[in-house]
């Protein structure tokens, strides 16, 4: 069983109305489909096809489906694909750097985290600045789940004490 089975039907089909709902049916269905092909197609279906039944005679048609294959033989929509796979790429690559950086900043926290001695007075928290507070509740909410989170806490001393 596919996961669109398990979910429930949508209460509208809005996502497969319009012109863009067009696209994305026909794209699912024929994947690679280039843009410009699309276009054509449906300007053929939109009352051109009669137009040209009646007005064009077979040497204009020749000529159109010669100019189409011009067009096609032309490499645009190559250099269209590449260019995405290109973008694809560098976007990749700037996530693999953004995961990288956020991991080196959780490993950070966990350190900072690790390297901290609990204080169990309210002594000692008194002395303390807000941001070392902080770090209590942080290394105190690993090991007790009533212990409120810092961010959930008020942003003043007195009432975080």
């Amino acid at each position: 069983m596919s996961l669109q089975e398990l979910l429930p039907p949508k209460t509208t089909n809005d996502v497969n109305e319009g012109a863009f709902g067009t696209l994305h049916i026909t794209l699912h269905r024929a994947p690679h489909m280039s843009l410009a092909q699309f276009n054509a197609r449906l300007k053929y279906k939109n009352n051109t096809m009669t137009y040209m039944k009646k007005f064009l005679g077979k040497s204009a048609r020749r000529y159109l489906h010669r100019k189409a294959h011009v067009l096609d033989a032309s490499g645009a929509e190559k250099k269209c694909r590449l260019a995405q796979a290109t973008y694809d790429c560098q976007l990749a690559q700037r996530h693999r750097v953004d995961d990288e950086q956020k991991q080196k900043k959780q490993e950070a926290a966990a350190v900072k985290l690790a390297a901290v001695v609990p204080c169990l007075t309210e002594v000692e928290l008194v002395s303390m600045k807000v941001s070392n507070i902080d770090l209590q509740l942080r290394w105190h909410c690993q090991f007790d789940e009533k212990v409120p989170r810092a961010k959930e806490m008020p942003k003043k001393k007195e009432e975080k004490l």
